[in-house]
């Protein structure tokens, strides 16, 4: 046997820790790329998927959390790999073999940077999915035993950006008052498209429409328990897209849950209890004075489709759709009244003489009639509120009220509150 192969052999528990070191940068490398690479379509799949797939989406709840942890274990990972290799070179210099210990820790760079690196990564990307149920447990439980030591990385994190890179506040180079601005002159010099100024405004009213404008109301959604929903299925169905569930273990009526019919499968109802739990989601509130702009923030960061809506005391007064907000910004004249009572709910019957339904935004409605919008009291929603708001008393059929110009008839007064009212242009 050659000298030198007696050597290496000498060496052989100490390769044998080198290729396991591999192999566990390989692991943390590949972990990384998956889990951070997933799209939001992969993420409401594995969410669905099971066990594993919940537990990658959950860890990826807190990036931070989980990018310190792979990062320090694949340092630690890769200095041990770096010191026996060192411990191996000095050993076969020593041993008078200095050619071979140059070839072995060449060896030992190109090994960790093709298997520990690039060839896992990219097989991470090409496999993300599978790779992200893979590693979903063992990277939990290195997360786990990093967690006592994470809040002294954490702050030594902080302490070192703020060091090297200050959170500089960059003014802006124009407020929303000038976007507001350039759209006005926009519309007056004809240089876009209608729909395209539209769409502009509706993006700028996000910032101003606030949540309870939007929202589906109580009275307008039903909510049910899981043991409810064989009976109730086609009852409680919200926009023939999602079921609001409420808590069977509460003596509250609140919103709990929410179920994506689209997640749904017929085959799931043999044994309805557990296939909604898997596939529906927990509902996230936001506040009745939110602006639409925080509601879409919210919905995007966690991927939600549904947001419950609250008021001042905690109680849920109505639920927001993704689809909402799209409708919002494509279509903001429909508001939410086209939706509730499935009809056209600003008609002109006769000239200067409109019938208008009492759910439809003030706003909207303001726009419509050509009323400037710095007129409209701020607490004030709806139509039906303003009505409300001038009579001081709940509207009764026959009586008017007159406001900017206009003669405000109450027409009719149907269950659940709903008004019709006639609005008619006074005489110049």
């Amino acid at each position: 046997m050659p000298e030198w192969f007696a050597n290496l052999l000498a060496f052989g528990p100490l390769f044998a820790a080198m290729v396991a070191l591999v192999a566990a940068s390989a692991f943390f490398s590949s972990s990384e790329t998956a889990l951070f690479s997933l799209s939001p379509e992969e993420l409401d799949h594995l969410r669905r998927g099971g066990g594993q797939g919940r537990l990658a989406t959950r860890l990826l709840e807190t990036p931070d959390r989980l990018l310190t942890a792979i990062l320090f274990w694949n340092l630690v990972v890769n200095l041990s790999y770096f010191a026996v290799s060192v411990v191996i070179c000095r050993g076969l210099i020593t041993a008078g073999l200095p050619l071979l210990a140059g070839m072995v820790g060449a060896g030992s760079v190109g090994g960790i940077i093709v298997f520990g690196e690039v060839l896992p990564k990219g097989l991470a990307v090409g496999f993300r999915v599978p790779f992200a149920r893979a590693v979903a447990f063992p990277l939990s439980a290195a997360v786990n035993v990093l967690t006592p030591i994470l809040p002294a990385l954490n702050a030594l994190s902080r302490a070192l950006q703020r060091a090297f890179w200050p959170n500089l506040k960059v003014e802006p180079e124009f407020e929303l008052v000038d976007l507001e601005r350039a759209i006005d002159e926009l519309r007056e010099r004809r240089e876009v498209a209608e729909h395209e100024r539209d769409l502009l405004q509706a993006v700028l009213d996000l910032a101003e429409v606030r949540a309870e404008e939007l929202m589906w109301p109580r009275g307008h959604f039903r909510m049910a328990t899981i043991a409810e929903l064989a009976n109730r299925w086609d009852e409680v169905v919200l926009q023939g897209r999602y079921v609001v569930l409420r808590d069977p273990a509460s003596a509250a009526d609140e919103a709990w849950r929410y179920l994506s019919l689209a997640d749904w499968s017929l085959g799931a109802r043999r044994d309805i209890a557990d296939a909604v739990l898997r596939l529906s989601r927990p509902m996230r509130f936001v506040p009745w004075c939110a602006p639409l702009s925080d509601v879409w923030q919210e919905m995007a960061a966690h991927r939600d489709h549904v947001v419950g809506v609250v008021s001042e005391y905690g109680d849920t007064v109505g639920v927001i759709t993704v689809e909402d907000l799209q409708d919002f910004l494509l279509d903001p004249e429909a508001g939410r009244a086209r939706r509730l009572v499935r009809a056209e709910p600003v008609r002109e019957v006769a000239p200067g003489v409109w019938e208008v339904d009492g759910v439809v935004s003030l706003r909207l409605l303001a726009r419509r009639l050509g009323i400037p919008a710095g007129s409209i009291p701020r607490d004030v929603v709806t139509a039906a509120g303003l009505v409300q708001d001038l009579l001081d008393e709940i509207p009764r059929p026959g009586e008017t009220a007159n406001w900017q110009g206009w003669t405000i008839e109450v027409v009719d007064v149907q269950p659940r509150n709903r008004v019709r009212l006639r609005w008619r242009r006074q005489q110049a």
